[in-house]
């Protein structure tokens, strides 16, 4: 039943007008597997398990999106495609019309074996052509940092200020396997790491803390309005239903493990505001 996996976030999903994922792994019956560690791979029918869950968009800018080469990756596009889920990441940006306005969805993978000028440019260049292609909202979605580290490097936040510099409204981070923080910068929420989700690579992983993260955009014309924190919700999560072993269903937490995974977020938030100073802080 594609709707298990999901099925605890699936309401919240159906309420908001857009979820957006990270999709890590390739969804085909084909392909050679890559020369790594991890390679995840799917049937393709395994799409249903977003679409039923009122997953929109999911981005392909990952370390994982070619674990069975390019024809894996183009199998996953298709994939998903077919089942309404809209994907984008690298040089393909999604466009998405969400109660009239115009969002563009543009995905960068940021790790140790791309050039950051290569990466960064490839970013930067979509958000201007978005804006040209008359995009009133640009959400980026970034893959980046280091696994397990609970804070973002230097290279993460000055990659998350050119997204924003350039003209994006939001960028949102996972990698790490882990929670990280956030800032605000120029008025734009920068998230760094959500964590896993819904993770099908461990059976029962040492940290089943995540987050969901929400806002709320006002956009009149071309302008979107500075997020104040009433237009965020960083809401508590762990990747499984159960403490004890990961059963791929990832659950909304409840009082005091809610209230110490967000202790947990503040505290990476914290020693990220002692980096910015370092970057130049606005």
């Amino acid at each position: 039943d594609p709707a298990y996996f999901l099925q605890n976030v699936a309401e919240l999903f159906g309420a908001d007008d857009l979820t957006v994922v990270n999709m890590e792994g390739v969804l085909t019956e084909g392909g050679e597997r890559a020369d790594k560690e991890f390679a995840f791979r799917g049937k393709p029918e395994y799409s249903k398990i977003l679409s039923s869950a009122s997953v929109e968009a999911a981005s392909m800018a990952n370390n994982h999106s070619k674990d069975y080469g390019e024809e894996s990756y183009n199998d996953t596009i298709e994939a998903l495609e077919g089942d309404n889920v809209q994907t984008f990441g690298y040089d393909r940006i999604a466009y998405m019309d969400v109660k009239g306005v115009k969002v563009a969805l543009v995905g960068a993978c940021a790790l140790p074996d791309n050039p950051a000028e290569d990466y960064t440019k490839e970013m930067t260049d979509n958000i201007a052509q978005a804006k040209a292609e008359g995009a009133q909202l640009v959400v980026v979605y970034a893959n980046w940092g280091i696994e397990k580290d609970y804070v973002p490097q230097e290279s993460d936040m000055r990659l998350g200020r050119a997204a924003i510099d350039a003209g994006a409204d939001v960028v949102v981070g996972s990698h790490p396997h882990v929670v990280q923080g956030w800032e605000v910068y120029k008025g734009r929420y920068i998230v760094y790491s959500l964590g896993n989700f819904c993770y099908g690579g461990n059976s029962n992983p040492k940290d089943k803390d995540c987050l969901i993260f929400q806002e709320t955009f006002t956009v009149t014309g071309t302008e979107v309005a500075p997020a104040t924190e009433n237009d965020v919700k960083f809401i508590a999560c762990s990747v499984s239903s159960s403490s004890k072993r990961n059963n791929y269903q990832p659950t909304l937490a409840e009082d005091e493990d809610a209230e110490r995974i967000l202790a947990k977020v503040q505290e990476s938030t914290d020693k990220i505001a002692e980096m910015a100073a370092n970057l130049g802080s606005e």
